[in-house]
């Protein structure tokens, strides 16, 4: 069993050329509950569910088989205090800070977390969401990716789930653009091999929102992010990759 691992970036530009076109805590036993959403309702979160890799596959893109499916949400997450609020987006995946006045239409996020019990635990979020049309979704990501951009070099501290759970900060790396898709790589400011990966990309009318968190992560967050582009279905050019 492998533990997730520094992010390389020739790894990920490597992954997205062959390819081709993660906080919160719940207890767990391998099933997880959805809460209360927003949209018309199942059976289009179960379109989006299928979207995303399952928990058999995530092991294996990991090569690390102590994980459980910790928590589902379909509705983006309003809890945390996070400073500076405007930067949320760019370490957390799918927050409600990010998707306010955005328009989505359709959103799903699964949580597969390791359950060793570490005291750093590891974690991926695998967000989808729906927008009206091609050009919303577009505009979507360039709008977060714009704000991610703003937040390079800063120090970002939060307490999260509970507003006194406060959590060791992040220092916001620099995003990392790759056809549809931007990577952005933070560091633990007080263990700087664990790594918060985050990805964000639109294909057709649907963002794929993306958190990796762990020790010595590679290609993982590209594999993945590539896996899920592959199944949205698309007409025209799609989501191309590097040029």
């Amino acid at each position: 069993m492998r533990r997730l691992g520094t992010i390389a970036v020739s790894a990920w530009a490597v992954c997205l050329v062959v390819g081709g076109c993660v906080g919160c805590t719940s207890t767990v036993g391998g099933t997880a509950t959805i809460r209360p959403g927003h949209g018309p309702g199942t059976a289009t979160a179960g379109g989006l569910a299928g979207l995303l890799l399952s928990l058999d596959e995530m092991k294996q893109v990991l090569k690390f088989s102590n994980m459980a499916t910790e928590e589902i949400w379909n509705r983006p997450d309003a809890r945390g205090i996070f400073e500076p609020a405007s930067c949320v987006g760019a370490v957390f995946s799918s927050m409600a800070g990010s998707y306010a006045d955005s328009g989505y239409r359709d959103f799903y996020e699964v949580r597969q977390a390791d359950v060793s019990g570490r005291s750093r635990p590891h974690w991926v979020d695998q967000g989808v969401a729906t927008f009206e049309n091609d050009s919303a979704a577009e505009s979507f990501v360039a709008k977060q990716v714009a704000q991610w951009r703003q937040c390079v070099g800063r120090q970002f501290t939060y307490a999260y789930p509970q507003p006194d759970d406060w959590q060791d900060p992040y220092r916001i790396g620099d995003p990392i653009d790759s056809g549809c898709v931007t990577m952005i790589s933070n560091v633990n400011v007080d263990q700087k091999h664990y790594a918060d990966i985050r990805e964000l990309a639109a294909k057709s009318n649907i963002v794929v929102d993306l958190q990796f968190t762990g020790f010595d992560l590679t290609d993982e967050p590209a594999t993945t992010i590539n896996r899920i582009l592959d199944r949205i279905a698309s007409p025209g050019h799609g989501c191309a990759f590097w040029g």
